[in-house]
């Protein structure tokens, strides 16, 4: 089979002649086509640039011209404060411009609710801001009482019950038998039983433990009886007797008689110290030239 050549541009059929500048087949028609199009296309670039007619004084878009008038009333509106804004920042916000300071009258309301509005925003937030502070405050006391609890919690109550062991106060020797001596509840509580503590149907839970009955502790002296502290104690007590003239005791009869007292016993504790004296006494004897 024979392919088929193809055809060239230069056998083409052409529509317009160029040596009598007229279309070969309806040259009227399409002249006034050509024209139409050439007309719309210079009108469109023409009112791209040219919308706004300066002899009339208006756009020629009905829309653009509606939308500028209603632009120009929004600018009307805002007319009158425009000399306002631009001052300075301190006598927009003064109260001369807002009420008369002298007969308390309003003098623009616009100013007037734009100051309540701002006082009632300022007043909201400070309200938050209490808020919170509030729930801080009480978040941070409830913290300490709950630290406190759980340190008063780790103490045991037998810490309380010895306070009053010795039936009196050993700071300013109160007796804690009498009724009018203040004795400061317990805020630690008795350590419960099995049944209390894990029984389904327990118990309410006992009264706390009364303090034990004050017992008398015997008054003893504060002077050392062992140690060196009380060899100490006995030079110097020799040596502030010596500058008092007097004599040491060479017994404990002997300092018993030499007290106003004579009836009631030494302690115990100041025979010790005084045998401790004699021992220093007799250990300075020896030592001392014949």
């Amino acid at each position: 089979m024979r392919k088929p050549r193809l055809q060239h541009k230069n056998q083409l059929p052409r529509d317009f002649n160029i040596l009598s500048n007229r279309y070969v087949e309806g040259h009227e028609a399409k002249v006034s086509l050509e024209r139409e199009i050439q007309r719309r296309q210079a009108a469109q670039k023409y009112w791209e640039t040219h919308d706004y007619e300066p002899l009339v004084g208006h756009y020629i878009n009905p829309h653009k011209e509606a939308a500028f008038q209603e632009a120009m009333e929004i600018e009307l509106e805002k007319q009158p404060m425009k000399s306002f804004h631009r001052m300075p920042p301190s006598l927009q916000k003064g109260e001369g411009f807002v009420y008369d300071i002298t007969t308390h009258q309003v003098k623009n309301e616009d100013l007037y609710e734009k100051e309540l509005d701002k006082q009632a925003r300022k007043t909201e937030r400070d309200a938050l801001s209490w808020s919170r502070a509030e729930n801080q405050r009480n978040s941070g006391l409830e913290r300490a009482v709950l630290g406190e609890t759980r340190a008063v919690n780790r103490q045991s109550h037998q810490r309380y019950v010895e306070t009053f062991r010795h039936g009196y106060n050993i700071v300013d020797h109160r007796d804690y038998s009498d009724p009018a001596t203040y004795i400061p509840p317990p805020r630690t509580r008795p350590q419960p039983t099995l049944w209390q503590a894990v029984g389904p149907n327990r118990p309410p839970p006992p009264p706390p433990v009364p303090p034990p009955e004050p017992a008398v502790a015997p008054l003893l002296s504060t002077l050392p009886v062992d140690g060196p502290w009380a060899e100490t104690t006995g030079r110097s007590l020799a040596m502030s007797m010596a500058r008092s003239g007097l004599s040491m005791p060479s017994s404990l009869r002997d300092l018993s008689a030499s007290m106003p007292s004579a009836a009631a016993p030494a302690p115990r504790a100041t025979a010790s110290s005084i045998a401790k004296l004699q021992q220093y006494e007799a250990r300075a004897a020896e030592a001392a030239p014949a």
